[in-house]
């Protein structure tokens, strides 16, 4: 029992600082495009990781995202055209 209240502490500190950008290196301009690059890392805990009501398994699951935004501003609008990655272990 002390190892799970122990492991639930750590998850949830780990959780509470670790849902925010990690790294971002703000503006880059090539021209008149703005890039946006963004890390996310995310930490979480699971009490019953396969969802069985008998012989749970936890686990801590660690998550990493790459965003890549392209902005290209006109007059009247902007142009943004996105894309991301997840890595989950």
């Amino acid at each position: 029992m002390r190892k799970l209240s122990v492991s639930l502490l750590a998850a949830l500190l780990v959780t509470a600082f670790m849902t925010m950008p990690a790294f971002a290196a703000g503006e880059i301009r090539l021209g008149g495009l703005h890039v946006l690059p963004i890390i996310t890392l995310t930490a979480s805990h699971d009490t019953n990781i396969f969802l069985t009501p008998d012989n749970e398994v936890d686990d801590n699951i660690l998550s990493a995202r790459g965003d890549l935004d392209f902005v290209l501003p006109m007059e009247d609008f902007f142009l943004k055209l996105g894309g991301w990655a997840d890595v989950v272990r």
